[in-house]
């Protein structure tokens, strides 16, 4: 199976989640204009494959401008209140997202939680992010929540990472 998420190169210029200029919706092989109806599908998004329970998250303030000036993500308390409800209600599961978790603005949940806080959560097991297109993936850990994979930049040094969990 396939789970895509968008990156900042692909939000240039999108008016809305929904809007006829989100081209990733057109092209994404995990968010499409059947199963996104509605922003908060966009924002946040759980999926089951092969018994692993992802919870997907696409963190752009609309509309989006030139990617350099989105290099930070800005999600608002809606949107973390959506990240933080779908993670206490997933069980175990593995977060995918472009921004790594530090790169995230500093506003507060409605209850009173950063972004990061949120990714410490226990039912946090892996999260992959990318964004800073390391030469080699970046492993960091993340208090009583998972470990996270900061991908490497495929298309810049030919290659990509394999991160294989062996215990169960």
């Amino acid at each position: 199976p396939i789970l895509d998420i968008a990156g900042n190169h692909d939000m240039w210029g999108v008016m809305s989640p929904l809007s006829e200029t989100n081209l990733y919706l057109d092209y994404s092989y995990t968010f499409n204009r059947t199963n996104t109806l509605t922003d908060e599908d966009f924002y946040c998004r759980k999926v089951v494959k092969v018994n692993i329970t992802f919870v997907l998250i696409n963190n752009y303030k609309f509309p989006t401008v030139h990617p350099p000036y989105i290099y930070w993500a800005h999600p608002s308390r809606e949107m973390l209140d959506r990240y933080e409800s779908v993670i206490e209600n997933a069980g175990n599961c593995t977060v995918v997202m472009h921004y790594p978790t530090d790169h995230n603005w500093w506003i507060r949940s409605s209850k009173g939680h950063t972004f990061e806080e949120i990714m410490q959560s226990k039912n946090i097991e892996h999260i992959f992010s990318g964004h800073f297109h390391p030469k080699n993936p970046i492993i960091l850990h993340h208090k009583q929540g998972g470990v996270e994979y900061v991908g490497m930049g495929a298309y810049q040094f030919k290659g990509f990472a394999l991160v294989t969990i062996d215990n169960d």
